[in-house]
């Protein structure tokens, strides 16, 4: 593990936060280990965490405040960004993404208590839709154009990273395409969604089209193509990989291999 976000119910008024920071400091060692600045925001329609660049960042009373008005937009929105947290479980509320903010970044994938991808029920990764509830799910946010990178997390409550408290027994990790091990490095990463969520195993991806890394934003011209490139490095035989655009399964591997390199052009909507 190289890198950990504490996002505690601690806020920076909050009369722990010093010893979070503190906490944070007495572990940060840059190029082995990175505790990152943050904290988590329970709001009416869904939890949102906070992460902020350094331990320096100036944090504002509407920074922390509950209200949806201010977590939108920030007072210093260079400094802050946020990432939707546990949207899909059962005992909390679905994010209402009509209210995403300017500074909404992430997305939380998967953690211990599920899988945010789809509404669909899917017990493999314990998703059970309320149908009286919002579709919080990752693939409606991307179907109304949000652009987010993906993350997992823990959410244990017992501060041991990767320890599940659930019978599932899995939690989620964060893996960040990133050039350097720094508090720096590693906050661009995500403020560029150059980040992936795996199922708590440490699985190696790299994802690019027409050479922009995973997160990135790219225009095409009229008739050029699109050339997916993907490489993985998995934990055991990887039995299969898919391939979704724009909310449908495009292309299928069933490799049975511990390494996948694969390059395919992705046909564009008109």
């Amino acid at each position: 593990m190289d890198v950990i976000t504490a996002t505690e119910h601690v806020h920076p008024l909050h009369q722990s936060w010093a010893h979070m920071l503190q906490a944070g400091e007495f572990f940060h060692e840059p190029g082995k280990f990175i505790p990152l600045t943050s904290w988590e925001v329970n709001l009416p329609d869904g939890h949102i965490n906070v992460y902020a660049k350094s331990t320096e960042t100036e944090i504002a009373w509407s920074d922390i405040s509950r209200d949806w008005d201010h977590v939108a937009e920030f007072d210093d929105p260079e400094d802050i960004i946020t990432a939707v947290h546990v949207t899909m479980s059962p005992k909390h509320p679905s994010f209402d993404w009509n209210r995403a903010g300017k500074r909404l970044r992430l997305v939380e994938m998967l953690q211990e208590r599920g899988c945010s991808e789809s509404n669909e029920p899917d017990a493999l990764w314990d998703i059970n839709p309320d149908p009286n509830k919002l579709d919080g799910s990752v693939r409606t946010a991307l179907a109304m154009g949000h652009r987010v990178g993906f993350v997992g997390g823990t959410d244990n409550h017992l501060g041991f990273p990767t320890r599940s408290n659930t019978v599932a027994g899995y939690v989620g990790m964060t893996g960040f395409i990133s050039p350097e091990l720094t508090r720096a490095s590693i906050w661009d990463a995500m403020n560029n969604r150059h980040t992936y969520a795996t199922s708590g195993v440490p699985i190696l991806c790299h994802f690019t089209i027409n050479g922009s890394l995973m997160g990135s934003e790219l225009k095409l011209a009229p008739g050029e193509r699109a050339l997916a490139k993907l490489q993985l490095y998995g934990t055991a035989p990887i039995d299969r990989v898919e391939l979704i655009s724009n909310g449908k399964t495009v292309f299928t591997w069933e490799p049975h291999a511990w390494e996948v390199d694969q390059e395919v052009e992705l046909e564009l909507p008109s």
